[in-house]
């Protein structure tokens, strides 16, 4: 399978002045957990306005041309405006310290500031990630700690996964030159900085483009658009070909390969439903109408590399990525079949089907360890359709109901 077929257009762009929480933070009312799509922004946690009417009880009004919201009880009338601070409390006005936003087309409401505003104490649980209203839980959820720290932009569409305390050796900053965000090595930035070099560490550059130049060879493409794509340029122009510095930055070059680039957002149109996370030690993707989720552990992550198309996502071996290609299998979705036995089960009107590994290229010494990285994906990797969840493995041409 040539990788190529799934490599198109995304977008990485400036650093953004808010940056929305790693996952969602469990949410309680008077001690009950409740579903709710929680967003920390502006260290404020926000639900959508929906949430309010249907578990505080409050009346809800959204006035389309004018944007405005009006929250209600028997005691008290509270009017805000999407992309405003400005409120109205029976009928006197003042500023909050942050803003209703819309996200995907869901208005979010800051929670606290509704709450207390009616009368209700909200808290914060940080080692469980819980906030509750009214009733403290007499018992918080535990949570399981990652080996991923996630940095999130989803107005530009896009969430890093980094390998625990990257930051520690890597550094990112907006690019100069470029619409995307620039990676440096921190011990070699410092380095050159002592003998008088400026921005010395360069690793290379994750960039926001709408045509892709297909002699760039320095480009690969992680997230694939009609209209624009997230690319990969890794500039290997060291000033030293040995020594200290240079084993420094074969090590974050190597450290910048494992990070993982996925969709966030809805600045994509094709990838606005799309969500990546990890939760309870596992990578989980989910995409597609009707929905399809991909599972694979936590702790395999970093053995892959991860490409995202409008339709699906493949898995390539980092260990042969970057020269080799290394492509593994890709999972897509579609309303017919491609090739008769690249099926794996059918929802309703939904085809879930896999591509696996048929002219793959890697490096025969890593022959072994690709093996490895390809049994992961058959026996680890899950899917989940609305009807079925199994491993690659698992799923036969025979679940298919024709």
């Amino acid at each position: 399978m040539n990788k190529k077929l799934f490599i198109g257009m995304l977008a990485l762009s400036l650093l953004p002045s808010s940056v929305f929480a790693t996952s969602s933070p469990n949410l309680f009312i008077d001690g009950q957990i409740q579903k709710a799509d929680v967003i920390i922004k502006d260290s404020r946690t926000f639900v959508p306005l929906r949430f309010i009417s249907e578990n505080l009880g409050y009346k809800v009004d959204y006035f389309k041309e004018s944007k405005g919201i009006k929250i209600s009880n028997d005691s008290h009338e509270l009017n805000l405006k999407v992309d405003s601070s400005e409120y109205e409390k029976d009928g006197k006005t003042s500023q909050m310290d942050v803003k209703t936003f819309i996200n995907n087309d869901r208005t979010f409401v800051p929670l606290r500031f509704i709450s207390e505003n009616f009368g209700k104490e909200v808290g914060w649980d940080n080692d469980s990630r819980s906030v509750y209203i009214g009733k403290k839980p007499a018992v918080f959820p535990k949570v399981q700690k990652s080996n991923y720290e996630v940095k999130e932009y989803p107005e530009f569409g896009f969430k890093l996964f980094l390998p625990k305390n990257s930051e520690d050796k890597i550094e990112f900053r907006p690019s100069q030159f470029e619409k995307g965000i620039a990676v440096y090595s921190k011990e070699v930035n410092k380095a050159g900085k002592k003998l008088g070099y400026e921005d010395l560490g360069y690793l290379g550059t994750y960039i926001f483009r709408s045509e892709i130049n297909e002699d760039d060879y320095t480009l690969t493409t992680l997230i694939s658009g009609s209209k624009y794509f997230i690319g990969k340029i890794l500039v290997e122009d060291f000033i030293q070909s040995s020594g200290k510095l240079y084993d420094e930055m074969m090590k974050s070059y190597d450290l910048m390969d494992r990070i993982i680039v996925a969709p966030c957002g809805n600045k994509i149109p094709e990838f606005s439903s799309v969500k990546a996370d990890i939760i309870d030690g596992e990578f989980v993707y989910s995409f597609g109408n009707p929905k399809l989720s991909i599972k694979i552990p936590e702790k395999d992550l970093n053995k892959f590399q991860l490409e995202f198309f409008d339709s699906g996502i493949s898995f390539y071996d980092i260990d042969n990525y970057k020269q080799y290609g290394g492509f593994i299998r890709s999972i897509s979705q579609a309303k017919e079949l491609l090739e008769e036995n690249s099926k794996i089960t059918k929802n309703g009107n939904m085809i879930v089907q896999t591509f696996d590994a048929r002219d793959v290229q890697y490096d025969m010494a890593h022959r072994n360890v690709y093996e490895e990285k390809a049994k992961i994906i058959l026996d680890k990797m899950k899917i989940k359709t609305q009807s079925a969840e199994n491993t690659m493995n698992g799923f036969t041409n025979n679940s298919f109901n024709q």
